[in-house]
């Protein structure tokens, strides 16, 4: 049996999940260009996926920082989102 590569490592071990959260954060920031919003969903949900992927590698405080970092991203994306179809365009 052969050694796996780098990139068959990081296939198995989950380093797909960073690649899955740019997709559907550019797929929220296309959904929301289409609103006439600017938003920056992308960033976190990497952040997120990354999170999972240090999980796997038992990177547990790098786990925790990159998540609570990608949620709280996506949260103030959403609220400021959310605002700014409410405020008044003079």
């Amino acid at each position: 049996m052969r050694e796996l590569n780098t990139r068959e490592i990081s296939a198995v071990s989950g380093g797909n999940f960073e690649t899955i959260g740019s997709v559907a954060g550019g797929l929220a920031d296309q959904v929301s260009a289409i609103l006439g919003l600017t938003t920056n969903y992308k960033d976190s949900a990497v952040k997120i996926g990354t999170g999972i992927n240090q999980v796997l590698q038992l990177n547990i405080s790098g786990a925790i920082t990159n998540i609570s970092g990608g949620v709280l991203g996506l949260a103030n994306t959403f609220f400021s989102a959310v605002g700014s179809l409410f405020s008044s365009k003079s």
